[in-house]
C-alpha cells in the first residue's frame, strides 16, 4: 500500500523544483528530529487541511476549503518502506516530548484524523523515490500529467 505526502499547490512548486520532500522542523521540540510526513490514507489526510484564524478563534478547513486556500491539493506516493517509521515508533525514536506527542495525537483526533496512520522519515525523500503526484482534481486524485492534459483539452 502507498503511504502519501498530501500538500498544497502553493508548495507544489517549491517541492518539484527541489526535487526532494524535506523533514520539517517547523513546531517541533527542541532536540526533536525533523521529519517528512506521510499517511496510509488513501483519501485525504485531515491534519494537512489548513488552519484559519478568524475573529481571534482556529478552525481546521475542510478539504475543499483546503484546496481553494491553498491553491490546490496534491500528493506525493511512495512505498511503505521509504517512511518506515510509524506514529508509535516516532514517539520512541524522535526526542519528542511525551507531553507534545499525546498532543499531537489528541489534536489529530479532534480534527478527524487517524494517529495509526501516520508515519514519517527523518531523511529526505528524493524524486527517485516517489510512486505517483497526483493532483484533486474534477472530485478526484490524478496523475499531475493527466491533470494537465484534461485541462489543455477542456
Amino acid at each position: 500500500m502507498a503511504l502519501w505526502h498530501y500538500t498544497t499547490g502553493e508548495k507544489f512548486v517549491a517541492i518539484i523544483e527541489d526535487g526532494v520532500l524535506k523533514p520539517t522542523a517547523c513546531r517541533i521540540d527542541p532536540g526533536e528530529r525533523p521529519a517528512v510526513w506521510f499517511s496510509a490514507n488513501q483519501w485525504w489526510e485531515k491534519t494537512a487541511s489548513k488552519i484559519l484564524q478568524t475573529g481571534g478563534k482556529l478552525r481546521s478547513l475542510s478539504m475543499a476549503e483546503t484546496a481553494v486556500y491553498g491553491k490546490g491539493l496534491v500528493r506525493f506516493g511512495v512505498e511503505g518502506s521509504t517512511a518506515p517509521v510509524s506514529w508509535r515508533e516516532f514517539r520512541t525514536l524522535s526526542g519528542i516530548s511525551p507531553a507534545t506527542y499525546r498532543n499531537m495525537a489528541k489534536a489529530g483526533k479532534k480534527r478527524g484524523a487517524n494517529p495509526g496512520e501516520w508515519f514519517a522519515s527523518f531523511e529526505p525523500v528524493p524524486r527517485e523515490l516517489w510512486l505517483a503526484v497526483e493532483v484533486f482534481q474534477d472530485g478526484k486524485w490524478m496523475a499531475v500529467e493527466d491533470a494537465l492534459a484534461e485541462t489543455r483539452r477542456s
